[in-house]
Order: C-alpha cells, then sequence, then structure tokens
C-alpha cells in the first residue's frame, strides 16, 4: 500500500475528495484524516484517524524479537564462558535467559512504536497545529497515480503534503521546492 499525505484547510475537501475517488470507481483504498475537529469528522462520516493508524506494531515488534533473541544467545554464551553461576548452569536457564530477552524485546519495540510519533507525521505538527487537516489516503501502487491525477485536477486546495525524504539526513521537502 501507497500512502498518499494532503493538507486540507477544511473538512468539507476531505468528504469531496473520497466521494470523487468513489464516483470515479477508483477502489481499494481507505481514507484516515487527522484533524483537531473531532466533531466535524463524526458529523461528515469521515474515518478519523488516530496515532495508531500508521503505526506498524507486528513489523517492529517482531524486529524487536529478534534483536532480544540475539541479545539473549550473546548474554547466554557470555554466562556459559565465564560461568558466572557455576559450571553446572542447567539448559533450562539458558533457554529461559534467551526467551526472557525475546519478550523484552518485542515489548519495548512496541512501545517505542506506540509513544514515538512517525516522522511523516511529526513534519506536519505546526501545519496541525494551526488548524488544517492531513487526509491519508492509502491505496494499491496501480492506484496511487489515478488518485494523484484525481486529486490535483479536481481539488486544488488539496496540497500535497511535505514529507521526509531521506530518512538518515531528515531532509523535508515540500511542495514547489526545486
Amino acid at each position: 500500500m501507497k500512502c498518499l499525505y494532503y493538507l486540507i484547510s477544511s473538512l468539507d475537501s476531505a468528504h469531496a475528495i473520497t466521494s470523487d475517488l468513489r464516483s470515479a470507481g477508483i477502489v481499494d483504498w481507505s481514507a484516515h484524516i487527522h484533524s483537531k475537529n473531532r466533531t466535524g469528522t463524526n458529523i461528515l462520516k469521515i474515518y478519523s484517524g488516530t496515532y495508531r493508524n500508521p503505526l506498524d506494531v507486528p513489523r517492529v515488534g517482531l524486529l524487536g524479537v529478534m534483536a532480544g533473541f540475539l541479545f539473549g544467545l550473546l548474554t547466554a554464551a557470555l554466562l556459559d564462558n565465564f560461568q558466572l553461576f557455576g559450571a553446572d548452569l542447567p539448559l533450562n536457564a539458558y533457554m529461559g535467559l534467551t526467551l526472557f530477552w525475546s519478550v523484552f524485546g518485542a515489548w519495548e519495540a512496541g512501545l517505542a512504536e506506540i509513544f514515538v510519533e512517525k516522522r511523516k507525521i511529526a513534519v506536519l505538527r505546526d501545519e496541525l497545529d494551526t488548524g488544517s487537516s492531513l487526509l491519508l489516503i492509502c491505496a494499491k501502487p496501480a492506484n496511487a497515480a489515478a488518485i494523484k491525477t484525481l486529486v490535483s485536477d479536481q481539488h486544488p486546495e488539496a496540497i500535497p503534503a511535505p514529507r521526509a525524504d531521506n530518512l538518515l539526513t531528515g531532509h523535508i521537502t515540500r511542495p514547489g521546492d526545486c
């Protein structure tokens, strides 16, 4: 899925864009809106996104399990090598230690994913605080070009949101930048 980010000034624009996507016959997409106007999203029946929508907890949790497992194996190997608890430590102790670090890695990675604001939304924090709304349209890559064309042609009020192009330097590309 490819997510397209648009800054809009009113929730009516979001409703019009989603209606036009349906009438154009573009299928297999979902829209979320991040806005401070919670009552407006309820009245227009727009799915209001929370901070958990763009999260990828299962993937990050799995990475945490793998990192914890490797750390557990390393800890078990060091304990076996230096024999801090004696020479006859049972295999179950090493397995329990590895299991502990694996579960801890999953837990820590999941918490980190939930409580850290996503980079793509953090870039737009100033605009969201001033009252703009962020419309996220998630679609298959094959439909992304059609959605971009439809939104740019029929809805000039929807501005493509700036995005973080380089995750290492954090360089921000804003519409109109060369």
